[in-house]
């Protein structure tokens, strides 16, 4: 039986317990992201183990591979949440961008039906696969407690709570990574995934959003699109400036150089609105401190961010 009362019983109360610093822990290098929904069981490895027919695994599968920086999510809601009446199969592409995020919403008659999609369409932003944008963000929260059990604890009441604010645009996932970061979510299509959200939380994560702004930039896992070392300096930069504003910020330039002592070095350039140019500067380093990177998996030790050369 878990005792919810010791940290090393789940992996996220351990990283929490440690402080573990949260920025530049999210996915990196996605730009395209394609979530179907089934509302089947979720094993480990959701996709591969799901009931969905293998014809349509393989197509998916076929996508994350064929198009360059991919990601392939299941989705679901809800049971008592969702239109009864509906018989569709709803199936997102969001393609990250920090100046032109785009949101694509097809509700299909079946999985099978994503087969026949024109993906291509959508990703050459296509006059033809205009009728399918959608303008209102979406939230993808990470519930598998199969994949790890930090996702399920923490991340179904988050959930539930955006379920219950804004109904059509929460989903459970699968898999976003980093659950030791539960409750872990991604808000599409500006490709913010957040860490250690809390219930309480999620009202001010929907308003912010759609305001044009970032919530809390102390939960600001990163953008998806952007390396990890990008991811990192762009939350120091947006603490130094104050600047919530999603589009504020455009990565010019990095530079990654590895250093002795599994130390690294990262100077990453920006570009304000303004046109004003910001340079980030960090030396990241391990720390003795450990801590599980899942539950039940060995422990490994944390980093820390140093700012300067």
């Amino acid at each position: 039986m878990l005792d919810p009362s010791d940290p090393s019983e789940w992996c996220a109360e351990a990283s929490r317990a440690c402080d573990e610093p949260i920025a530049g822990t999210a996915t990196e290098q996605t730009s395209v992201w394609i979530a179907l929904e089934y509302a089947g069981p979720w094993g480990r490895k959701a996709l591969k183990t799901s009931g969905l027919a293998p014809e349509v695994r393989a197509h998916l599968a076929a996508w994350n591979d064929r198009v360059p920086r991919s990601r392939v999510q299941l989705i679901k809601r809800d049971p008592a949440r969702a239109d009864a009446a509906s018989r569709t199969v709803t199936l997102f592409v969001a393609l990250v961008d920090p100046r032109a995020p785009a949101l694509y919403r097809v509700d299909l008659p079946s999985a099978d039906a994503a087969r026949s999609f024109d993906l291509d369409a959508v990703l050459r932003r296509a006059p033809s696969a205009a009728r399918h944008r959608v303008d209102e963000s979406i939230v993808l929260v990470c519930t598998n407690g199969q994949r790890d059990r930090c996702c399920a604890k923490f991340g179904l009441p988050v959930y539930r709570r955006f379920a219950a604010l804004a109904p059509a645009r929460a989903w459970e996932t699968t898999h976003i990574g980093g659950h030791r970061f539960a409750a872990t979510l991604v808000v599409l299509p500006e490709g913010i995934v957040y860490g250690r959200l809390d219930p309480d939380e999620v009202e001010a994560c929907l308003r912010a959003h759609d305001r044009g702004e970032l919530h809390a930039i102390e939960r600001l896992r990163g953008r998806s699109c952007h390396s990890k070392s990008a991811q990192i300096a762009e939350s120091l930069l947006r603490q130094r400036l104050g600047d919530h504003r999603l589009d504020s910020l455009i990565v010019e330039d990095e530079q990654f150089t590895p250093l002795a002592d599994n130390r690294h070095r990262a100077r990453v350039r920006f570009r304000d609105l303004e046109g004003r140019a910001h340079v980030v500067e960090y030396v990241s380093e391990p720390q003795p401190v450990v801590r599980p990177k899942g539950c039940g998996e060995p422990p490994q030790p944390i980093r820390r961010i140093r700012l300067g050369a």
